[in-house]
């Protein structure tokens, strides 16, 4: 997308999201790694319906390409997505007000849920909703539109893949 963008600011929007996007899970594996291997060691016990689950859900999947139904899935995803596209790209104020509410509401739940549990918060749960609230602040000011960018991806995604 950032090749075929005439707009030199659109372009570098384009390659920092790619580049965010690209880098941002290592950085939050090296954020969190520490977390992540003791909520692994919690779950271990639920591993074998982990497994049980996965491998039910691949042998459906596999069942349903057999016997070429999984094209009806594809289908009506391409469906709802042409439906979301053509939204994303109107004027509706919903546009910045629906993910501005999400994004708001998802730099408050983590914090409650410590309040609720009469816990300090970590440094690692105010930088989290640090960064859901301010990409909530800036859907909601218009300088970043979530939505549209979600809509260009998947036109990309439907022409050059």
């Amino acid at each position: 997308i950032a090749g075929q963008s005439e707009e030199l600011f659109k372009a570098v929007v384009y390659l920092s999201a790619y580049s965010l996007g690209l880098g941002l899970p290592f950085m939050l594996c090296a954020v969190f790694l520490q977390h992540a291997l003791k909520q692994v060691a919690k779950i271990k016990r639920l591993l074998p319906l982990i497994h049980k689950v996965s491998g039910i859900f691949l042998i459906v999947l596999g069942i349903l390409i057999m016997f070429g139904r999984f094209q009806m899935i594809n289908i009506a995803v391409q469906r709802y997505s042409n439906l979301f596209v053509e939204w994303a790209h109107g004027e509706s104020v919903a546009l910045r007000l629906i993910p501005a509410a999400l994004f708001l509401a998802c730099s408050f739940i983590p914090l409650l849920l410590r309040w609720f549990r009469k816990k300090r918060p970590s440094t690692r749960l105010f930088v989290i909703s640090g960064v859901f609230l301010a990409l909530g602040i800036l859907q909601l000011t218009g300088f970043i539109q979530i939505t549209r960018l979600l809509a260009d991806w998947i036109v990309y995604q439907q022409n050059y893949s």
